[in-house]
C-alpha cells in the first residue's frame, strides 16, 4: 500500500537520508506530485552533490513534464560531473529529439552514445538510432532519418517508435 511504502521510505530516510530522499521522490512521482518529488530529489542532490541519481531523476521528471530546458540542464550537469556517464549522453539526445531544441548538440551526444556499449539498464542502441532519426526528421533530412529508423528496427524488430516514425515518413 502507499501508506506502507511511505513508512518504509521514512525508515530508509532515517538510515540513509540520501537513499530515503530518492525513494521518497520516486513515491511522489508515482503519486503524481511532481513539485514535491522535485523537492525530494533536490534534497537528495544537496546531500550528495556529486552523485548522479537525483539529477537523473530530476531530468526524467522535467522531461515527462515537457520542461525541456530544465531536463537538458540536469543531464548536462551529470555529464559535467562525470564525462563517463554515457547514459546522460543518450538523455541529452532524447531531450533534443523530443523538443526540437539544440539539435546539433543532441545529434552529437547520440552519435557519441552509439560509440559506447550500453549496459543492460541503459537505453538500447535501437532507442538511440530512433532518437537520431527523429532529430534528422526535425532537420528535414528524410533519408538519413529513414536509415536511422530502419537501423533501429534491425536491432529491435518490435521497436514501436521506429515503426511509427517510418510509417509517418512514407
Amino acid at each position: 500500500s502507499r501508506k506502507a511504502a511511505r513508512a518504509q521510505a521514512n525508515e530508509l530516510k532515517n538510515r540513509d537520508p540520501y537513499i530515503g530522499a530518492i525513494v521518497q521522490g520516486d513515491l511522489l512521482v508515482d503519486e503524481r506530485k511532481p513539485s514535491e518529488a522535485e523537492s525530494a530529489y533536490r534534497a537528495a542532490s544537496e546531500l550528495k552533490p556529486r552523485s548522479s541519481d537525483a539529477y537523473y531523476r530530476l531530468g526524467a521528471l522535467f522531461l515527462k513534464a515537457r520542461e525541456f530546458a530544465r531536463a537538458a540542464s540536469e543531464f548536462e550537469r551529470i555529464l559535467r560531473m562525470n564525462t563517463n556517464e554515457t547514459k546522460a549522453l543518450y538523455h541529452i539526445g532524447e531531450t533534443g529529439a523530443m523538443s526540437g531544441q539544440r539539435l546539433a548538440r543532441a545529434e552529437h551526444t547520440l552519435k557519441t552514445y552509439l560509440n559506447t556499449k550500453p549496459w543492460s539498464f541503459m537505453p538500447s542502441w535501437a532507442d538511440a538510432h530512433c532518437r537520431l532519426g527523429e532529430i534528422y526528421e526535425r532537420q528535414g533530412k528524410r533519408e538519413p532519418a529513414r536509415a536511422e529508423f530502419q537501423t533501429a528496427l534491425k536491432l529491435d524488430p518490435d521497436h514501436r517508435d521506429a515503426k511509427a516514425a517510418l510509417r509517418k515518413l512514407r
